[in-house]
């Protein structure tokens, strides 16, 4: 150790320096003067805890000071070896101590700072365990917060209010849809030339020996008729049969389904209701030559008003009177044409239009749920558009073979082309649904990825 007054070396285990005799200073002890370093002094203030002091030593490998830990309330005053050295009456200035109390450590701060003392280099502690700990921390806070994130993108559930108006427009959604593929197929499929060609392909035998009020149709039509009180009384119904495939009959049941059509669904023409007067006039005298040729037999004025009579009795006058259907169904037919003509057609599809934007919105306007209220309305109008289709053209074709029913065999052939464009339309509407089900999947697997 060296002494503060005389400079030289002294013992460590004496009180007083053994050259000069001078007592040691308790409030200042100097630190022995290494080979290329320089001295420092450590000075506690009488203020502060006298029993705590730092030795601060410079390694003479990287010239960087290797620092202890003081406690609170300590300061630190350091001389160059040269200034400290050369003059053994050193004694602190007041700037010296004004120096020591600015660069004292904060009672709050757990660490020193040697910013203040000149000349002296000072490595900050690093912990590596510290630094992995509030690396793996942060990145720990940081996923929770990716999550949340993710979380909070996700689309939230419809509320009830919502989802129960959303329901609502997608049942009225379907119902205009509906509509709308029925007043389109039948304007595309049910013209009356498609269904006099239709008509004309009958097999005039088949649907002769179908039933028809609990009867064979010829045998409906031998008995409403009278039949056997004409041609002489040689009709018998095995002959009318024969009479009635050497007529045109066929033909006279497709140019009057022609102008049937073609009023109601059209608006053409006048009221095409065949009258008792009207069958007989139109078919039975028209057929003469039938007659002649099946019971060797010219029909007479008498015959004819007999059979007409005969008709009149069995109503058949209201049973193809397009003013009767009317009065049954509460519609007058003649108003039909509005219901089927472009324009109208046109409607039905903006108003389901505005039906789907309508559901959009209910539906808080988010893809998610926009494509699934979308995707279940065009199924639904579309699986009940094929069945409709499927069943107008399998169902009449099975109900006949299983009833033999004229109106079944008639349906399913006159009707073919009206059934193939239902079901067309169905399964375009059912496709449509499955693509908006696709993009409903992705945007779902999309949410749950994130």
């Amino acid at each position: 150790m060296i002494c503060s007054k005389c400079g030289k070396e002294t013992d460590d285990m004496l009180s007083v320096c053994e050259h000069c005799g001078e007592p040691k200073d308790n409030n200042a002890v100097l630190l022995k003067k290494t080979d290329d370093s320089p001295t420092v002094l450590i000075e506690n203030e009488k203020s502060y805890d006298e029993e705590n002091t730092i030795l601060l030593e410079e390694d003479e490998d990287d010239g960087r000071f290797i620092s202890g830990v003081l406690d609170a309330d300590q300061s630190i005053k350091t001389a160059s070896d040269d200034k400290f050295f050369a003059n053994n009456d050193y004694v602190p200035s007041a700037s010296d101590e004004n120096k020591n109390r600015r660069n004292t450590f904060n009672d709050n701060d757990s660490t020193m700072s040697f910013d203040a003392i000149d000349g002296i280099e000072y490595i900050e502690d690093e912990d590596p365990t510290n630094e992995k700990l509030v690396s793996e921390e942060t990145e720990s806070v940081s996923e929770e917060k990716s999550e949340k994130n993710g979380k909070n993108q996700k689309t939230p559930k419809l509320s009830f209010l919502r989802t129960f108006t959303a329901v609502l427009l997608s049942a009225v959604t379907v119902i205009f849809m509906l509509v709308f593929n029925s007043a389109l197929c039948i304007k595309l499929g049910m013209s009356g030339n498609i269904v006099r060609n239709s008509v004309n392909q009958l097999d005039p035998k088949t649907l002769l020996s179908s039933e028809f009020s609990g009867n064979e149709l010829s045998d409906t039509l031998f008995n409403s008729l009278g039949f056997a009180d004409t041609a002489g009384g040689l009709a018998t119904p095995n002959s009318f049969r024969t009479y009635m495939m050497k007529s045109d009959f066929i033909s006279y049941i497709g140019r009057n389904a022609d102008n049937y059509i073609n009023y109601i669904i059209d608006g053409k023409g006048k009221d095409p209701s065949v009258t008792a007067e009207d069958f007989v006039s139109d078919f039975i005298k028209a057929n003469n030559r039938a007659s002649i040729e099946t019971f060797e037999y010219k029909m007479t004025e008498d015959d004819y008003q007999l059979m007409q009579r005969n008709l009149e009795k069995d109503n058949f006058d209201s049973a193809l009177s397009i003013p009767e259907w009317s009065s049954k169904i509460n519609f007058n037919l003649k108003n039909a044409k509005y219901l089927f003509s472009y324009i109208t057609i046109a409607v039905f599809f903006l108003a389901a239009v505005v039906m789907f934007i309508w559901t959009g919105i209910a539906a808080d306007g988010k893809a998610k749920h926009i494509t699934g209220f979308y995707s279940r309305i065009l199924k639904t109008a579309g699986s009940i558009t094929v069945i409709t289709g499927a069943l107008i053209i399998i169902g009449s074709a099975v109900a006949y073979a299983f009833t033999n029913n004229a109106v079944f065999y008639v349906i399913s052939h006159t009707f073919i082309t009206f059934s193939l464009i239902v079901l067309c339309v169905g399964i375009a509407e059912f496709i449509l649904g499955l693509i908006f089900r696709t993009i409903n999947k992705n945007i779902i697997n999309t949410e749950q990825n994130l």
